[in-house]
């Protein structure tokens, strides 16, 4: 999963495009994603 669809699963709403999205929307799936692809590397 995406850090996009986790974040979408936990909330139970579709987030808006990225360009439309408020700022503290955009930090947590952008600080998700980076935890994603760190914890990727490690395995």
């Amino acid at each position: 999963m995406t850090a996009r669809q986790i974040i979408e699963a936990r909330l139970g709403r579709k987030l808006p495009p990225a360009a439309q999205m408020r700022p503290d929307e955009r930090r947590a799936v952008v600080l998700l994603a980076m935890q994603l692809i760190k914890q990727r590397r490690e395995t």
